[in-house]
């Protein structure tokens, strides 16, 4: 009995680490905690208590309303597409994140002033929506971490051979885990194929890394025959496959940070893989839109100064992915790559 109660003290504070922050999850009932928790369990994890708490209920859809706190009760929550994301800020400062996705509904709402975010989801024959847990919980996630002078992006990233940092950006379903993974498999190592973090007060161009399991979609799957060793059971409401990458790259594919030295917006086309310079206003525009997480969420002054210094400190380039999905990361390793150090090796000389 004392050994039980022990443990459960201790898991009570077990917190995983992201950068710049230690996060403890709750969630009822258990498969409710096994979702938000698959969600975070690639992260290293601490001891000590957390700075931000997720406590999340599954709730049947006729009790949704009824959970919330009496200020979003107030708000009109219908959403305007079937599967949109709203932040909503409330009379003091509170900020709501409400979502709907293949008939799921999800609302997570945090106060600045607190170090708690809740968190209730309907249950469809006691399971919840995998893809829509992180839709709501990972926006507030971003705007604690903007408390702290850190800024969440939408963002994939590898440390390459020679310890080169490549940063990809596009919109979900844009090729970011598929162009970070043709380049994992020919020795790279990981940092994130989703979520990455730079500081706001920082002079460099390192990004850390929210490692998780990747989402991979079938025609990823098809593309790269060795990710079928790695699938699990779990499968989001869209059909992706989960996969701990480590099961299939080996234990040391991750790494934690990497400084940047290239950012890659890409572009997907059935045309050969192929780079063009962008201007500084076309990299701004579209680093923005990384930080953004819903509709209505907004870039701060300071923010968008961050992101200006950021960009600034590396190679930036519109990435065309071309036909096959294993070719782009062959095509950066040796055309792109080798271009770039004779290039150098021209200007030394």
């Amino acid at each position: 009995m004392i050994a039980t109660n022990v443990a459960s003290f201790v898991s009570r504070f077990n917190s995983y680490l992201l950068p710049g922050l230690r996060l403890a999850v709750k969630g009822h009932p258990p498969k409710l905690h096994q979702a938000i928790d698959g969600y975070f369990n690639l992260c290293p994890t601490s001891a000590d208590p957390p700075e931000l708490q997720l406590d999340c209920q599954g709730v049947a859809a006729t009790e949704f309303r009824g959970r919330l706190p009496e200020w979003l009760r107030q708000v009109s929550l219908v959403s305007q597409t079937a599967s949109s994301t709203v932040l909503i800020t409330g009379p003091t400062g509170e900020r709501a994140v409400f979502a709907e996705y293949d008939g799921f509904t999800a609302c997570a709402w945090w106060h600045p002033a607190h170090e708690q975010i809740r968190a209730v989801c309907d249950f469809r024959e006691g399971e919840p929506a995998g893809s829509i847990l992180p839709s709501v919980l990972v926006p507030l996630i971003r705007e604690f971490l903007e408390k702290k002078e850190r800024l969440l992006l939408h963002a994939a990233a590898v440390l390459g051979p020679g310890d080169v940092g490549m940063m990809f950006v596009a919109a979900s379903g844009g090729g970011k885990t598929t162009t970070a993974l043709s380049l994992v498999r020919r020795g790279a190592k990981l940092i994130s194929d989703d979520l990455l973090v730079i500081e706001a007060a920082g002079t460099d161009s390192t990004v850390y890394g929210i490692p998780k399991p990747l989402n991979i979609r079938r025609g990823t799957l098809d593309a790269f025959e060795e990710l079928s060793a790695g699938t699990c059971a779990r499968r989001s409401p869209g059909g992706d496959i989960a996969i701990r990458p480590q099961t299939v790259y080996g234990e040391n594919c991750l790494a934690a940070s990497a400084p940047i030295a290239f950012v890659f917006f890409l572009k997907l086309s059935g045309a050969e893989p192929a780079v063009r310079p962008l201007t500084a206003a076309e990299a701004m525009e579209r680093i923005i839109q990384s930080h953004l997480f819903t509709e209505t969420q907004k870039v701060g002054p300071r923010s968008i100064v961050t992101l200006c210094e950021f960009i600034g400190r590396a190679q930036v380039y519109e990435l065309q992915t071309g036909p096959a999905a294993k070719q782009v990361g062959d095509w950066l390793l040796t055309t792109f790559c080798g271009q770039q150090v004779s290039r150098g090796e021209g200007e030394a000389g």
